[in-house]
């Protein structure tokens, strides 16, 4: 595996490496059965999810990055009609605010009831590439595996999910969707959970002409300190 990483490496710096930044936009799919497996039959649940699952498609995410950080963020829509509470649903679930990578420092900007947090997430994940080779938008790309850990914010119990990631050497940049990062090259398509990020259009410049900002307002916390006064504020709600 390392004699692999290491080819893959070398790839990433002799292809393309006159690229200094780029724009990518992602499709959304969101899987209503991931959602569904562990609950018991209810039609009115299964019904708010397709809702959730319709306005999911309607989305379109962007990533920008350049040499120092990337940025990667939902864009705002419309609802359909009568689809309000979905609309809500869903743009929490593709996205959750808008992601800032920058090296090994990753932040997570949300605004909750009015107010901003700057949340310091350590999403250290120790990716297992594999052999399994593809083809997306013309870009040659590989399958990596990871495991995201997170805390319910609700119950306090410990999660795991797979992590699946599509990755291209050739565009030497180590970001991807929801600031899924650490990989030898961009990652091209993104499974999280029941959520999948398909990448659509690639936009790569040989000239860094997109000004990212690093997130400076808001209250900086943990992850840990944020996921408590979520549920705090759930749990008095019920």
């Amino acid at each position: 595996m390392k004699i692999l990483i290491l080819i893959l490496l070398l790839i990433t710096n002799s292809v393309y490496s006159q690229i200094s930044s780029g724009k990518i936009r992602y499709s959304t799919r969101f899987n209503v059965k991931v959602i569904l497996q562990d609950t018991k039959p209810n039609p009115h649940l299964k019904s708010m999810y397709e809702n959730v699952e319709a306005e999911v498609e309607r989305s379109n995410s962007f990533l920008i990055f350049n040499q120092d950080s990337s940025e990667f963020k939902t864009e705002p829509n419309l609802p359909l009609d009568k689809n309000k509470a979905a609309h809500s649903l869903a743009q929490g679930i593709i996205s959750s605010g808008i992601h800032f990578v920058k090296k090994d420092e990753y932040i997570n900007l949300r605004k909750v009831s009015g107010k901003t947090f700057r949340i310091k997430e350590i999403q250290s994940i120790d990716w297992e590439i594999t052999r399994d080779v593809g083809m997306i938008k013309g870009y040659k790309v590989y399958r990596a595996y990871g495991n995201k850990y997170f805390i319910n914010a609700v119950s306090g119990n410990a999660r795991q999910i797979k992590i699946e990631a599509w990755f291209a050497p050739a565009i030497n940049f180590s970001y991807g969707p929801k600031g899924y990062h650490g990989l030898p090259g961009l990652i091209l398509q993104l499974e999280d959970g029941p959520i999948t990020f398909f990448a659509e259009d690639i936009n790569l410049f040989q000239k860094d002409n997109l000004n990212i900002k690093w997130p400076s307002e808001g209250v900086l916390i943990s992850k840990e300190d944020y996921d408590r006064i979520i549920g705090e504020n759930l749990k008095n709600m019920f």
